[in-house]
């Protein structure tokens, strides 16, 4: 929902309307600020402007200069009058963050009459230097602090107060919020929000209860993947900024998810499909969420897309900042370099796959519903039936979850159907439930995990007439070598079954690798969100073994259930095994030595 900031009707004198409209399509200085003020809020009050940004250069200016977003265009939606309710800023360092947000208030402040905004940091520290070193110094040069801040009130640190009635409050909370209390606000900016308590929001919020306006803005630098700024980021539409390259045509999605790290190359920003230098400002944002747009839109903002990075220094004509943003990716340790260089969410433990590239698979034409799907297994040679028991598990999140794999002519996979079952109490009633979706499916395999309960379900499901050669029971362990997929001959470890040994790490790695490059395809992503946060909890884990190398495990993220993504795993596993034809991952990116490469690798001496 978009709020309007419009300010009651001025009482500006005759002509201003015309002489801020003739200033505005100009983009040329006001000769006196003061009538470009009254006239600007006229047109504010009137609806006829729809950002800010045209009348920033004549309002405020900063080392001398006019301030405007020339070189800082990511940061436009900020200054829409159209305001959504909730917006998050996820960012790197150096992109103008803290400036622009100082600029954006300040003028707020003096157009809206009677606006409080409260501004509110995890540390004072913080908070002082945005008062003093972002807020104070446009204050001091532009004409609007000069003749907007009420001399007569409190200006300080903590609040300044404007002639018109609008008040800038200042505060932190690190360890508590309590502070806040019996502060009034129209608008709270959470800045570096990635270190505030999430649960001190809802307290913070209080502060708006009186207004009509109730406006949350969130930014910050990311860090960990559970942090604040990441779950507010991922409630928001998740817009990232995307360049189309004159020359091949592709579009460069600049997340660490999809190009980003390709457009990062030695000469200048660049395409990362041919490698020919483009320009960011040429691109636009594109919602991951669109229907998000409006109520709680979400901007990310790395370094390489800021004109200050990949442009030449205007003093200099050199290229330092893009080298040394290069030198970054290169030699930069990963944490670090994701958080502050590309405002990407990273910690020790990385997501093996992205919302963006979940909903960016979801190609099917259909709804994740049974009747829906079931009218549509005639398209696959195969269908298989993969069932992840649940159990409680930690805090209660492990469910019994299925998927319903098809197979099409091409060996690609669709995942036509999933389903979290209900949590019944008697094992008899959950396995009817899987033979009769089994029966509707006419799947030729049930494959399952056959750890904990599997052993007892599949019982029943053998006593119910399901051949044990149906079934493919699978039983994950970690393995540094050997194939992926071991069968086991029957023995006294598993009551006389054989059963097959997965390698979880590479066989989950290989799946989400898949499903990044379009093996994997799924159905309308809003009927299966709910199942996706599954896929979205597996996050890798470099471990030390203590012998001088590494193990990689996979894991989830604490809280979170990823029991659909094993579903598909053991389906694609058996459907792979049993038929012996495993995907050729390399062909489905495009890897492929040319006979001169080839060539050039004979002839390499051997060691």
């Amino acid at each position: 929902m978009l709020t309007s900031v419009m300010a009651p009707e001025s009482s500006a004198p005759t002509g201003v309307k015309h002489a801020a409209q003739t200033i505005l399509n100009a983009d040329g200085a006001a000769e006196d600020p003061r009538v470009f003020l009254q006239a600007a809020i006229l047109l504010y009050s009137q609806g006829y402007l729809t950002s800010l940004v045209p009348i920033l250069p004549i309002l405020l200016r900063l080392k001398g200069a006019p301030y405007s977003l020339h070189n800082h265009f990511a940061m436009e939606p900020l200054f829409a009058t159209l305001m959504p309710k909730n917006m998050v800023y996820k960012a790197g360092r150096q992109v103008t963050k803290s400036t622009t947000l100082a600029a954006q208030g300040i003028v707020q402040s003096a157009i809206i009459p009677y606006f409080s905004s409260l501004y509110i940091a995890p540390r004072f520290d913080q908070t002082r230097r945005f008062s003093n070193n972002y807020v104070k110094p446009f204050l001091s040069d532009s004409y609007l602090g000069k003749a907007m801040l009420d001399k007569s009130q409190e200006q300080s640190v903590l609040q300044r107060n404007f002639i018109n009635g609008s008040v800038q409050h200042y505060s932190f909370a690190f360890l508590d919020c309590g502070r806040v209390r019996g502060t009034s606000a129209d608008l709270v900016r959470y800045d570096e929000i990635e270190d505030i308590d999430d649960t001190f929001i809802p307290i913070i919020d209080e502060t708006m209860s009186a207004s009509n306006y109730a406006l949350r803005q969130f930014s910050g630098t990311p860090k960990t993947m559970d942090n604040t700024l990441q779950l507010k980021w991922e409630d928001s539409s998740m817009a990232e900024w995307v360049t189309k390259c004159p020359h091949c045509q592709h579009w460069n999605i600049a997340s660490v998810g999809c190009d980003l790290l390709g457009m990062i190359q030695a000469r200048g920003l660049s395409c990362a499909k041919c490698e020919r230098e483009i320009d960011a400002e040429t691109g636009h944002y594109e919602h991951a969420f669109p229907d998000k747009a409006t109520d709680f839109p979400g901007y990310h903002i790395p370094q390489p897309i800021m004109p200050m990075h990949y442009r030449p220094n205007p003093l200099t004509n050199g290229m330092e900042k893009w080298r040394e943003l290069y030198d970054a990716k290169c030699n930069m340790a990963k944490t670090p370099f994701y958080n502050e260089k590309l405002g990407e969410s990273c910690d020790v433990r990385v997501s093996l796959l992205t919302k963006l590239k979940l909903q960016q698979r979801s190609v099917l034409k259909h709804r994740n519903n049974r009747h829906e799907a079931v009218q549509l297994i005639d398209q696959y040679v195969d269908r298989i039936l993969g069932i992840d028991w649940g159990g409680g598990g930690e805090s209660g999140i492990s469910h019994t979850t299925l998927a319903v794999l098809g197979v099409k002519p091409s060996g690609d996979l669709d995942v036509i159907y999933g389903e979290r079952l209900a949590d019944y109490a008697d094992s008899d009633v959950e396995v009817a439930e899987i033979l009769q979706l089994m029966r509707m499916f006419r799947c030729s395999h049930l494959a399952h995990d056959f750890n904990g309960s599997g052993a007892v379900k599949e019982v029943l499901l053998l006593q119910a007439g399901i051949t044990a050669e149906r079934i493919f029971p699978a039983v994950y362990m970690m393995a540094t070598a050997g194939n992926i997929v071991t069968h086991k001959a029957p023995g006294e470890d598993r009551g006389g079954r054989d059963y097959y040994v997965i390698d979880k790490a590479r066989s989950l790695i290989l799946m989400c690798e898949l499903i990044k490059h379009g093996y994997f395809s799924f159905p309308q992503f809003d009927t299966w969100s709910s199942l996706a946060s599954d896929l979205l909890a597996l996050v890798e884990d470099k471990r030390a073994t203590g012998r001088g190398s590494d193990i990689f495990l996979v894991t989830r993220k604490a809280n979170k259930s990823d029991d659909f993504a094993h579903a598909i795993n053991y389906a694609a596993l058996c459907h792979w095994h049993v038929n012996q034809r495993y995907p050729n991952l390399a062909k489905k990116i495009g890897i492929r030595l040319t006979r001169a490469q080839e060539a050039e690798l004979k002839t390499l001496p051997k060691t």
